[in-house]
C-alpha cells in the first residue's frame, strides 16, 4: 500500500529519574538516580542515537556505589556499548561492539553476519554487586574480582574467542540447590583462543 513520507527525531534529558520506578530494577534492588541525555535523529530515514546516563546514589543489593556511567551508540552500521561500574573499592567496566542495521526501521536490530566483540575488565569488584542479577542461582554471593577477558565471536566463521584471565578472592557463595554456604573461596580462571577454559586454584571452606 502507499505510505506517506515521514521522518523524526527525539532529543530528551533525564533528571534525577528513579531507578526504582522501573519495575524490572525495582524486583533486583537496583536503586538510585539517573541523570543523562537520549538523541534520535532520522527516525525512519537514516537513524542513528546516543544514550549518556550517569547513575548517582546508585545500591545493588546491599552494596553502595559511586557515579556509574552508562553510554549507547547506534546507527545503521554498529551498536556500540560501554558501561563503568564503581563501588567503594574497585570497578568493573564493560565494552560491547556488534554490527546493526537501522535504517528505516523503528529499531536497531543486530547484524548476525557481522562479528560481535565484547571486553570486561573488573579491579577488586565486590561479586555482591551481581547478586540481585543472579539470584536464581545464588542465594548468597560476595568476594572480589579482578582481570580481564576479551570475547570475539565471528558468526560468519562460526567460533568463539575468549581470551584472558579473571581471579576470585575472598568468595563467599551459597547455591540455591546446595543450601550450603562456602567461604574463604579463590579460584582462577583463564580463557585462550583456541576454547580451552583452565581453571586453578580452586578452593573453598564449608561452615
Amino acid at each position: 500500500g502507499w505510505e506517506l513520507p515521514w521522518k523524526a527525531s527525539a532529543h530528551a534529558e533525564l533528571t534525577d529519574f528513579p531507578l526504582q520506578s522501573l519495575a524490572a530494577l525495582d524486583d533486583r534492588q537496583v536503586k538510585g538516580r539517573a541523570n543523562g541525555t537520549f538523541q534520535l535523529d532520522g527516525l525512519h530515514e537514516n537513524a542513528r542515537g546516543t544514550v549518556a546516563l550517569t547513575l548517582t546514589d546508585l545500591q545493588v543489593g546491599d552494596v553502595a556505589c559511586r557515579p556509574t556511567t552508562l553510554n549507547v551508540t547506534a546507527d545503521g552500521h554498529a551498536i556500540d556499548g560501554s558501561a563503568r561500574i564503581v563501588e567503594q573499592d574497585g570497578y568493573a567496566e564493560a565494552k560491547a561492539h556488534l554490527g546493526a542495521h537501522w535504517g528505516r526501521a523503528l529499531a536497531p536490530s543486530p547484524d548476525v553476519a557481522q562479528a560481535t566483540d565484547v571486553l570486561l575488565t573488573a579491579k577488586n569488584f565486590r561479586a555482591a554487586v551481581l547478586l540481585p542479577f543472579v539470584s536464581q542461582l545464588f542465594t548468597e554471593l560476595d568476594g572480589r574480582i579482578d582481570g580481564s577477558a576479551h570475547i570475539l565471536f565471528d558468526p560468519v566463521a562460526k567460533t568463539m574467542k575468549p581470551e584472558g584471565t579473571l581471579a576470585l578472592s575472598g568468595g563467599v557463595f551459597e547455591l540455591s540447590a546446595m543450601g550450603s554456604e562456602l567461604h574463604d573461596a579463590t579460584a582462577r580462571v583463564t580463557f585462550t583462543p583456541d576454547g580451552l577454559v583452565r581453571l586453578d586454584h580452586a578452593s573453598a571452606r564449608g561452615l
